[in-house]
């Protein structure tokens, strides 16, 4: 059996995030393939911010011609929308393919709730400078301690100035981004309320699953809880993609009206109320 499964394009919902180095049975652009079901693979690529992509959902197309495929139909097979992250040996699925065929294929992808490298490590900078003030306070290192408070103050207005907009958005960030700056002191008080109204419409886009990697994962909720959204946190830990199957987290148990969960080594406890239930008047448009 001999099929031909070309590449034709790659598109993407996230800005300047696009799927890249599209390969057949781990091939590119292969002229014969002896196997019913080939499988399929892409690489992300953003220009701008090559690490921190986080892919959340796949569409595959195959088609028998290129200009099928341009109409957005794949008359071979439409996967759907798949949420996976899964980009490597994603078989196909669609009808069987015929000896000597030639077919034309293309993938979108949907990216998840990270954040970009730089916004990631800024935040890091930040925050480390943080920590070792507070060791060098604790020792009475003084000098050291201011030192390094200034350090980080100053890494903090540059990561504003930025990363941060006027409404409150955080650029090539979503739920990791939110979750980080409100868990790190990072949120200038001036955008206290917008970043809180934006972090909580990231939230809603989801439909309050949690989208984050390993790093975003254990702030989320604690960053939900500062930014005064423990409605959204709520909902996110009721939600039908549990906290417990997100990378990262291990959900335990509930303690004294505690949710209690595991990350890493270690553990930590989020809010002890039920807060009210989200309303339509309490979204900030």
């Amino acid at each position: 059996m001999l099929v031909a499964l070309l590449p034709w394009a790659g598109w993407a919902t996230a800005e300047q995030t696009r799927p890249v180095a599209l390969r057949c049975e781990y091939r590119t652009d292969p002229l014969g393939i002896d196997v019913k079901t080939p499988r399929l693979q892409w690489q992300l690529q953003n220009p701008q911010h090559p690490r921190g992509l986080k892919q959340t959902a796949y569409r595959l197309l195959v088609a028998t011609s290129k200009e099928t495929l341009a109409q957005q139909r794949g008359d071979l097979w439409d996967s759907g929308k798949v949420s996976c992250d899964q980009s490597i040996q994603v078989q196909y699925g669609g009808k069987a393919l015929e000896s000597g065929q030639r077919c034309w294929w293309k993938v979108r992808v949907w990216m998840g709730g990270g954040a970009s490298g730089p916004v990631i490590g800024t935040s890091y900078a930040a925050y480390n400078y943080q920590l070792m003030a507070e060791m060098a306070e604790a020792i009475g290192e003084t000098e050291d301690a201011r030192s390094f408070r200034q350090e980080a103050d100053d890494i903090a207005d540059a990561y504003a100035k930025v990363f941060f907009d006027a409404k409150g958005r955080i650029k090539h960030s979503s739920q990791t981004g939110y979750a980080m700056a409100f868990t790190m002191n990072l949120v200038p008080e001036t955008l206290r309320d917008e970043m809180a109204a934006r972090f909580s419409e990231v939230n809603q886009k989801f439909n309050y699953h949690p989208r984050t990697g390993f790093i975003g994962t254990p702030r989320l909720l604690p960053g939900l809880h500062l930014a005064g959204r423990d409605d959204d946190a709520y909902m996110i830990l009721l939600s039908d993609r549990p906290a417990d199957k997100a990378e990262g987290v291990k959900y335990l148990r509930m303690d004294d009206g505690c949710a209690v969960y595991e990350v890493g080594s270690g553990s930590y406890h989020f809010f002890t109320t039920k807060p009210q239930a989200k309303t339509k008047s309490s979204n900030v448009q």
